[in-house]
Protein backbone atom coordinates (compact mmCIF):
# COMPACT_ATOMS: atom_id res chain seq x y z
CA UNK A 1 0.00 0.00 0.00
CA UNK A 2 1.24 3.49 -0.83
CA UNK A 3 0.93 6.77 1.01
CA UNK A 4 -1.27 9.30 -0.81
CA UNK A 5 -3.13 12.56 -0.32
CA UNK A 6 -6.03 13.50 -2.58
CA UNK A 7 -8.49 16.37 -2.70
CA UNK A 8 -12.07 15.43 -3.58
CA UNK A 9 -15.55 16.96 -3.44
CA UNK A 10 -17.51 16.90 -0.18
CA UNK A 11 -20.59 14.67 -0.21
CA UNK A 12 -23.90 15.73 1.33
CA UNK A 13 -23.13 13.38 4.23
CA UNK A 14 -19.76 15.13 4.73
CA UNK A 15 -21.45 18.55 4.77
CA UNK A 16 -23.97 17.33 7.36
CA UNK A 17 -21.13 16.03 9.54
CA UNK A 18 -19.25 19.34 9.25
CA UNK A 19 -22.37 21.35 10.15
CA UNK A 20 -22.79 19.08 13.20
CA UNK A 21 -19.23 19.96 14.28
CA UNK A 22 -20.05 23.64 14.63
CA UNK A 23 -20.45 24.97 18.15
CA UNK A 24 -23.30 27.33 17.33
CA UNK A 25 -24.19 30.39 19.39
CA UNK A 26 -24.33 28.81 22.85
CA UNK A 27 -21.05 30.41 23.90
CA UNK A 28 -22.29 33.84 22.85
CA UNK A 29 -25.50 33.42 24.90
CA UNK A 30 -23.45 32.40 27.97
CA UNK A 31 -21.24 35.46 27.49
CA UNK A 32 -24.23 37.83 27.27
CA UNK A 33 -25.91 36.21 30.31
CA UNK A 34 -22.72 36.49 32.38
CA UNK A 35 -22.24 40.10 31.31
CA UNK A 36 -25.77 41.06 32.40
CA UNK A 37 -25.45 39.09 35.66
CA UNK A 38 -22.09 40.76 36.35
CA UNK A 39 -23.52 44.24 35.89
CA UNK A 40 -26.40 43.41 38.28
CA UNK A 41 -24.03 41.99 40.92
CA UNK A 42 -21.71 44.97 40.56
CA UNK A 43 -24.58 47.44 41.02
CA UNK A 44 -26.04 45.52 43.98
CA UNK A 45 -22.64 45.53 45.71
CA UNK A 46 -22.51 49.31 45.39
CA UNK A 47 -19.76 49.41 42.82
CA UNK A 48 -17.30 47.31 44.85
CA UNK A 49 -13.85 46.95 43.29
CA UNK A 50 -13.43 43.51 44.93
CA UNK A 51 -16.28 42.24 42.75
CA UNK A 52 -15.23 44.11 39.62
CA UNK A 53 -11.74 42.60 39.17
CA UNK A 54 -12.79 38.89 39.18
CA UNK A 55 -15.74 39.76 36.94
CA UNK A 56 -13.40 41.41 34.42
CA UNK A 57 -11.07 38.39 34.50
CA UNK A 58 -13.94 35.96 33.85
CA UNK A 59 -15.34 38.19 31.09
CA UNK A 60 -11.97 38.28 29.35
CA UNK A 61 -11.76 34.49 29.55
CA UNK A 62 -15.28 34.11 28.13
CA UNK A 63 -14.45 36.53 25.31
CA UNK A 64 -11.34 34.50 24.44
CA UNK A 65 -13.37 31.26 24.38
CA UNK A 66 -16.10 32.88 22.25
CA UNK A 67 -13.46 34.15 19.80
CA UNK A 68 -11.89 30.67 19.50
CA UNK A 69 -15.29 29.02 18.94
CA UNK A 70 -16.33 31.55 16.31
CA UNK A 71 -12.98 31.23 14.53
CA UNK A 72 -13.33 27.42 14.39
CA UNK A 73 -16.92 27.78 13.10
CA UNK A 74 -15.79 30.20 10.38
CA UNK A 75 -13.15 27.69 9.24
CA UNK A 76 -15.85 25.00 9.02
CA UNK A 77 -18.01 27.41 6.98
CA UNK A 78 -15.04 27.99 4.66
CA UNK A 79 -14.62 24.21 4.21
CA UNK A 80 -18.32 23.84 3.34
CA UNK A 81 -18.22 26.82 0.96
CA UNK A 82 -15.20 25.46 -0.93
CA UNK A 83 -16.73 21.97 -1.00
CA UNK A 84 -13.43 20.07 -0.77
CA UNK A 85 -11.92 17.51 1.61
CA UNK A 86 -8.55 15.79 1.86
CA UNK A 87 -8.30 12.01 1.84
CA UNK A 88 -5.06 10.97 3.48
CA UNK A 89 -3.91 7.38 3.13
CA UNK A 90 -0.81 6.86 5.23
CA UNK A 91 0.71 4.57 7.84
CA UNK A 92 0.63 5.32 11.54
CA UNK A 93 4.06 6.74 12.33
CA UNK A 94 3.72 6.38 16.09
CA UNK A 95 1.16 6.05 18.89
CA UNK A 96 1.16 7.79 22.26
CA UNK A 97 -0.60 7.55 25.60
CA UNK A 98 -0.87 10.62 27.81
CA UNK A 99 -1.95 9.84 31.36
CA UNK A 100 -2.97 12.13 34.18
CA UNK A 101 -4.37 11.65 37.67
CA UNK A 102 -7.97 12.73 38.21
CA UNK A 103 -7.91 15.06 41.22
CA UNK A 104 -11.57 16.03 41.60
CA UNK A 105 -15.07 14.62 41.32
CA UNK A 106 -16.31 11.04 41.47
CA UNK A 107 -13.30 9.73 39.56
CA UNK A 108 -10.78 11.23 42.00
CA UNK A 109 -7.74 8.99 42.29
CA UNK A 110 -8.28 7.30 38.93
CA UNK A 111 -5.94 7.66 35.98
CA UNK A 112 -7.26 9.41 32.87
CA UNK A 113 -5.65 8.29 29.61
CA UNK A 114 -5.72 9.99 26.20
CA UNK A 115 -4.61 8.00 23.16
CA UNK A 116 -3.22 9.51 19.98
CA UNK A 117 -1.48 8.56 16.75
CA UNK A 118 0.66 10.47 14.29
CA UNK A 119 -0.16 10.12 10.61
CA UNK A 120 1.66 12.09 7.93
CA UNK A 121 3.18 14.31 10.63
CA UNK A 122 -0.17 15.26 12.23
CA UNK A 123 -1.48 14.04 15.59
CA UNK A 124 -4.99 12.53 15.81
CA UNK A 125 -6.84 11.32 18.89
CA UNK A 126 -7.94 7.69 18.94
CA UNK A 127 -10.01 5.48 21.20
CA UNK A 128 -8.44 3.02 23.62
CA UNK A 129 -9.82 0.09 21.60
CA UNK A 130 -8.28 1.38 18.37
CA UNK A 131 -5.00 2.07 20.19
CA UNK A 132 -4.82 -1.52 21.40
CA UNK A 133 -5.88 -3.05 18.05
CA UNK A 134 -4.05 -1.03 15.38
CA UNK A 135 -0.26 -1.28 15.18
CA UNK A 136 2.36 1.27 14.13
CA UNK A 137 2.95 1.09 10.40
CA UNK A 138 -0.61 0.01 9.55
CA UNK A 139 -2.44 2.22 7.07
CA UNK A 140 -5.40 4.46 7.82
CA UNK A 141 -7.59 6.47 5.49
CA UNK A 142 -8.55 9.83 7.01
CA UNK A 143 -11.13 12.16 5.42
CA UNK A 144 -10.39 15.63 6.74
CA UNK A 145 -11.66 19.16 6.14
CA UNK A 146 -8.64 21.17 4.94
CA UNK A 147 -9.13 24.45 6.84
CA UNK A 148 -10.79 23.42 10.11
CA UNK A 149 -9.00 20.08 10.43
CA UNK A 150 -12.27 18.33 11.33
CA UNK A 151 -12.01 14.59 10.76
CA UNK A 152 -15.05 13.65 8.72
CA UNK A 153 -14.37 9.91 8.84
CA UNK A 154 -11.57 7.43 9.09
CA UNK A 155 -10.93 3.80 8.29
CA UNK A 156 -8.29 1.26 9.21
CA UNK A 157 -7.08 -0.39 5.99
CA UNK A 158 -6.22 -3.97 6.86
CA UNK A 159 -3.59 -5.97 5.01
CA UNK A 160 -6.21 -8.47 3.78
CA UNK A 161 -7.89 -5.70 1.74
CA UNK A 162 -10.79 -5.08 4.13
CA UNK A 163 -11.35 -1.92 6.10
CA UNK A 164 -12.78 -1.10 9.52
CA UNK A 165 -14.59 2.19 10.09
CA UNK A 166 -13.12 4.17 12.99
CA UNK A 167 -15.43 6.25 15.16
CA UNK A 168 -13.85 9.67 15.64
CA UNK A 169 -17.12 10.97 17.19
CA UNK A 170 -16.37 9.24 20.50
CA UNK A 171 -13.09 11.08 21.05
Amino acid sequence: MEKSIQTVELTQEDITKLKGSKAGNGCLFVLIFFLVASVVVYILNIYSITILLPVIAVLLLLIAVAYYVKKKDSLIDKDIQEGQKKIIIAPIQNKNIKTSDVTTGRRKGEIDSKYSMTINGKKYEMSEGDYLTIKNGEFLEIHEAPHSGVVIKGSWLKEDGTSVELNFDEL
